[in-house]
């Protein structure tokens, strides 16, 4: 097997979705942090147009996004699928991914010091719109399973 090496900060979410695709897999794999600030050669090599992690690089090719390397992931080493074959499913389980990327901004500002409560409760309240949404659906997802 190639060499697998991700470069990413160990509290980025995007960077959490790789590494838990690898887990999920059984994929060995190197992790290097990436200091926010101060980014590595290597990683301003690898994504010269971002400059952004995660990055994954395999066989000494790097693949950028999350999403796409999630993608790849899955593509490479089949495995345990993470996708369902169904192509309606399928892209329900996208349109999922992408919900939950849209909550990534309402997240971001409560790993900070708000010292503003207004601010602090908007950020809550934010959080807690996209997540009655995802409570919503799974209990419009039970109720069909349950009504057949």
């Amino acid at each position: 097997m190639a060499e697998l090496k991700l470069h990413g900060f160990w509290y980025s979410p995007v960077t959490l979705r790789v590494v838990l695709t690898l887990k999920l897999k059984g994929i060995p794999y190197e992790f290097i942090e990436e200091d926010r600030f101060n980014k590595s050669p290597q990683l301003l090599e690898y994504n010269p147009v971002s400059k952004l992690t995660p990055v994954l690089v395999h066989g000494g090719k790097p693949i950028c996004e999350s999403m796409i390397i999630v993608q790849y992931i899955d593509e490479v080493w089949p495995q345990n699928p993470l996708v369902p074959h169904d192509p309606y499913e399928r892209a329900q389980a996208r349109f999922w991914v992408a919900y939950a990327d849209q909550m990534i901004p309402a997240v971001k500002p409560l790993f900070h010091v708000i010292t503003d409560d207004e601010v602090r409760e908007k950020a809550i309240e934010r959080v807690q719109e996209h997540l009655r949404v995802i409570e919503n659906q799974c209990l419009i997802d039970q109720e069909e399973v349950l009504w057949w």
